[in-house]
């Protein structure tokens, strides 16, 4: 097995930085910070950084097929200007239970959001996986959920990769443009490493940051073979993406939260975006397509 090592971008120093998005037509990076509520932006060409605050934790951050971003908050789902700061909300999403949040989203390739929700003290169950399509009404696919979190789509568009962290498995759906995932199947299934965020190559492999682990893992999910490992000096790897215009970049986030303050002095990047050229492709991005 291949062993990589990732290097420090951006001393972001995120409590809980999560879901990295990169935008094709923006030529940007965009990933959160759940708990200090921040959309950041990342310009590589220029390494101009800024960020975006929100009123509420935003768990994901995606592409619209406006130009804007569509951002997944707790309680609501909204369209975010990049630009301005401007939010719009677009639809709620379990208003009724105050206590949850929005973790990790994306869209498919048939321009639906999928977005998960988990419970704010992570009790088991609570939460589930929506798609929110063109009607902009939130359909439950998945319920009794504990941390619903990675997901991508195979190159074929055949199959959705889903992940509950609090199971330590990666399962496989077959994918439809139907909001129904059919024929469930455990393709990763870990003993002690906590999965966590996850992204798809272009020749179909997965990415998964791994919380508690300092490390991203690429799997192949038809054989379970362990191909390659990029070690991140901060435990708490959350997730990662594939970026920039050959999309050959790996992109990683990490998270501060839950470290004690001894943890804090031994990996003190804890939090930071960190980078590494693995040698694999990304692919694009799905933008939601909103008001089509």
């Amino acid at each position: 097995m291949k062993k990589l090592q990732a290097t420090m971008l951006l001393a972001t120093n995120s409590t809980l930085g999560e879901g990295p998005l990169w935008h094709a037509e923006h030529k940007m990076l965009y990933w959160v910070d759940i708990e200090q509520k921040i959309v950041h932006a990342f310009e590589p060409h220029t390494g101009r950084h800024r960020t975006i605050e929100v009123p509420k934790r935003v768990g994901t951050v995606t592409g619209a097929s406006n130009g804007k971003l569509i951002v997944g908050l707790q309680g609501e789902i909204a369209e975010l200007d990049p630009n301005t700061g401007r939010l719009r909300t677009i639809t709620l999403l379990e208003p009724d239970l105050i206590d949850n949040r929005c973790n990790d989203g994306k869209c498919d390739p048939a321009g639906r959001l999928w977005v998960g929700t988990m419970q704010l003290e992570t009790r088991p169950k609570m939460g589930s996986l929506y798609c929110i399509g063109h009607d902009l009404i939130p359909h439950r696919v998945l319920s009794g959920l504990t941390i619903s979190n990675g997901m991508g789509w195979s190159p074929d568009g055949q199959y959705m990769y889903f992940i509950d962290s609090a199971d330590y498995k990666v399962r496989r759906y077959r994918y439809s443009n139907q909001a129904i995932l059919k024929e469930e199947r455990i393709v990763l299934a870990f003993e002690k490493d906590l999965p966590d965020g996850m992204c798809v190559d272009s020749d179909g492999n997965l990415w998964i940051g791994f919380w508690g682990a300092s490390r991203v893992g690429c799997y192949d999910p038809t054989t379970g073979e362990h191909l390659l490992d990029v070690h991140v000096p901060a435990p708490h790897v959350t997730s990662c993406c594939f970026g920039g215009d050959d999309l050959k970049t790996l992109y990683i986030t990490t998270a501060r939260e839950g470290l004690s303050e001894d943890q804090l002095k031994e990996f003190p990047l804890s939090g930071c975006l960190f980078t590494c050229k693995p040698g694999a492709s990304g692919m694009h991005a799905n933008n939601f397509s909103i008001g089509e």
